[in-house]
């Protein structure tokens, strides 16, 4: 297991969960009149979308709130705490492709509906692909991976984006750009980091992020 060295990863996802899709559409409750727009909609965006990301394991120490990678450093006590006991991380960065905000914009104006189901289908794939890589990378390596943490969650400031993108050359390695506000293009683009912890924990994945996030109002929360 080599700490910086970028790695490349790259996933195929057929089917998104309907339940899924309606929740990231802000909540809004099952309608089946929806179900067959939102099939369509479904099938055209995963059509469109190129799962892939670039991953990198690091030495991580945390002392109070200053938590150091070796590389670049965060001062952040939510990170720290959320990589209490780990003496190595997983840094990662991944997207769904360009493609899908092309998508998406045929549809801002002609059509709401369908850009709200496109954004949502969207959020769907990236965090899928987010899972299914850290699902890869627990199983190839024989990790155990905490919760993952991203740039813009508790007091780890969005400009903290600017250091992962940098260590893993995510406009070379995976067509990803950062705007002047530190937001990423394409838009269904996900940075993070997870913790690698000895003890077996719950796999990094959409459950134990809900479970772990403090924001206790968020509509996509998931009941635990």
């Amino acid at each position: 297991m080599e700490e910086y060295k970028i790695n490349h990863y790259s996933c195929e996802i057929s089917s998104v969960d309907i339940k899924e899709v309606y929740r990231y559409m802000g909540g809004m409750s099952e309608d089946n009149r929806l179900d067959d727009v939102i099939e369509k909609q479904t099938e055209i965006i995963i059509s469109q979308a190129l799962p892939k990301a670039v991953y990198m394991i690091t030495p991580v120490s945390c002392v109070y709130d200053e938590v150091d990678f070796g590389l670049f450093a965060y001062k952040s006590s939510a990170l720290a705490v959320n990589l209490q006991g780990c003496s190595q991380a997983v840094i990662f960065g991944a997207t769904i492709g360009h493609a899908v905000d092309r998508e998406i914009m045929k549809y801002v104006c002609v059509s709401p509906v369908k850009a709200l189901i496109s954004q949502a289908v969207g959020t769907v794939l990236i965090e899928k692909t987010c899972n299914n890589l850290c699902d890869y990378i627990s199983k190839c390596y024989g990790l155990n991976l905490k919760p993952r943490f991203s740039p813009g969650y508790a007091d780890l400031e969005l400009i903290g984006q600017k250091e992962l993108f940098n260590v893993l050359n995510l406009e070379k390695n995976c067509g990803i750009t950062l705007t002047d506000s530190y937001i990423m293009r394409p838009s269904k683009s996900v940075t993070a980091i997870a913790g690698i912890s000895e003890f077996k924990t719950a796999v990094c994945n959409k459950d134990t992020k809900c479970l772990n996030c403090e924001n206790k109002n968020c509509m996509y929360k998931i009941d635990m």
